[in-house]
C-alpha cells in the first residue's frame, strides 16, 4: 500500500474483525518506519478505537504505543480500557517519562492527559512539581495548567458543574470537556443543562447594537450540548447568530 489515504479504511476493516492484531502491528510498523506522525491524519488512537477485540489485546496495543509516542492525547479511545491495573501501569509510565524528560521537550504529556481525563489524583502532585522545570516553556506550561484543572474539578466531581457555570475565562476548552466529563461519569443531565445556561450570561458579546448576538463561546458549547443531550433544540437559539456567523 502506498500514501495515507490506502490506511484509511483500517478502522472500517477492524469493524468486522474479532482479531485486531494484524491491523495494530501494521499501525506500528507504520509509525517506526516514519510513514505516519501524530500531526498527519493517520491516527493510531482511531485504530484502537474501531477495535472491538479482547480488552486485554487493545490495552497491550495503546500501552506500546503510548510508551513509543507519550507525548500523543490520544484519549477518549485509550480512556476506555481504564481499569485498576491499566491505570497502574499509566502512573508509572507517566513518571517514567516525566522523570525523563524533565529538562527537554515534555514529552510525557499525552500520558498525563490521559491520567487526567480520568481524575486521577494520585499524579496531581507529579504535574504540580514539573512546573518549576517548565516555567520557560508556555505550551507544556499550558498543558500542564489544564491537566492539573481537569483532575481537581473532579474532586468531588459536582466541581464541574461548578466550572461550568463560573465566569472563568481562562482555559476555555476546559468548559467543553467539563460538559463531555460530566455526562460521563453520569451527572444529572438536568443540572448540567442549568450550569451551561448559568455560564451563558458571562460570555462576551460578538457585537453591540439592538440586533441580538450570540456570545461567540456558546456556539461550542451548544453544539457539545445537543450532542450529548443535555441541551434542548430551544435552548440558545442560533437565530440569535448574525447570518454572516453561523455555525450550523
Amino acid at each position: 500500500m502506498s500514501g495515507a489515504g490506502k490506511f484509511e479504511g483500517i478502522g472500517q476493516l477492524q469493524a468486522v474483525m474479532t482479531d485486531c492484531e494484524p491491523a495494530f502491528t501494521l499501525t506500528a510498523e507504520v509509525y517506526e518506519t516514519g510513514f505516519a506522525r501524530p500531526h498527519r491524519t493517520f491516527h493510531w488512537w482511531k485504530v484502537l478505537g474501531a477495535c472491538h477485540g479482547p480488552k486485554a489485546q487493545r490495552q497491550a496495543f495503546a500501552l506500546s504505543m503510548l510508551r513509543a509516542y507519550p507525548e500523543v492525547v490520544s484519549y477518549p479511545s485509550v480512556v476506555k480500557l481504564d481499569d485498576p491495573g491499566f491505570r497502574e501501569v499509566l502512573r508509572k509510565l507517566f513518571r517514567e517519562t516525566a522523570n525523563n524528560q524533565k529538562n527537554t521537550n515534555g514529552g510525557f504529556a499525552g500520558v498525563a492527559a490521559t491520567l487526567a481525563y480520568l481524575g486521577d489524583a494520585e499524579i496531581l502532585d507529579d504535574l504540580k512539581s514539573l512546573r518549576a522545570p517548565f516555567k520557560d516553556n508556555p505550551t507544556i506550561r499550558y498543558l500542564l495548567n489544564v491537566s492539573i484543572l481537569q483532575i481537581e474539578l473532579q474532586h468531588p466531581p459536582k466541581k464541574l458543574l461548578e466550572h461550568i457555570a463560573s465566569d472563568k475565562p481562562e482555559y476555555l476548552s476546559v468548559r467543553a470537556w467539563a460538559i463531555e466529563r460530566a455526562v460521563e461519569i453520569g451527572l444529572p443531565k438536568n443540572e448540567i443543562r442549568d450550569a451551561i445556561l448559568a455560564h451563558a450570561p458571562h460570555c462576551e458579546t460578538l457585537g453591540r447594537g439592538p440586533r441580538p448576538n450570540m456570545r461567540p463561546e456558546m456556539i461550542p458549547l451548544r453544539r457539545v450540548g445537543i450532542s450529548l443531550g443535555v441541551l434542548k433544540a430551544h435552548d440558545l437559539p442560533l437565530e440569535d447568530v448574525p447570518p454572516s456567523r453561523k455555525v450550523e
